[in-house]
């Protein structure tokens, strides 16, 4: 039997990690639980590719120097391990954006919206439903392939 939306809800409230779209698709019964991990997956790929390619040190000239937000140097070891993840990020984020690519534009993109928690109207929520279910195939070839 399918959960009321109030059951959803309730949910919802009581694990916060199920307040986002998938994770109340998951409570609903709309993806599995592998689904919902891959979700999970996902949204860290587009979180952290989304902050790796935000422009960085640029400060509002009305802030005082000393607040500016300035770039890590690179030439010291955190600016370069901040490079490397944010090299790193974008790499995830191509790999992620070419399976995905492989079922269309359309649940690519409304794949990778629905799990970073933008706006999908139904259409695109259901695309995004069979990208997740896609990517779950494709890891459990992938498995397969590297126990033989």
């Amino acid at each position: 039997m399918a959960p009321t939306q109030a059951q959803i809800a309730r949910a919802a409230f009581s694990r916060p990690e199920l307040g986002t779209p998938y994770g109340l698709a998951h409570v609903a019964g709309n993806i599995d639980a592998k689904q919902y991990e891959m979700a999970k997956r996902v949204d860290r790929i587009v979180a952290n590719y989304r902050r790796a390619i935000l422009a960085k040190g640029i400060a509002s000239p009305s802030v005082e120097r000393a607040m500016g937000g300035g770039a890590t140097d690179p030439d010291c070891a955190a600016g370069q391990d901040a490079t490397m993840a944010d090299i790193h990020a974008v790499e995830r984020y191509s790999r992620l954006r070419d399976r995905l690519m492989m079922r269309g534009k359309a649940v690519c993109e409304a794949t990778l919206d629905f799990c970073a928690g933008d706006y999908c109207d139904w259409q695109r929520v259901q695309w995004a439903y069979v990208g997740l279910a896609q990517l779950v195939a494709d890891e459990a070839v992938g498995n397969r392939r590297h126990r033989a």
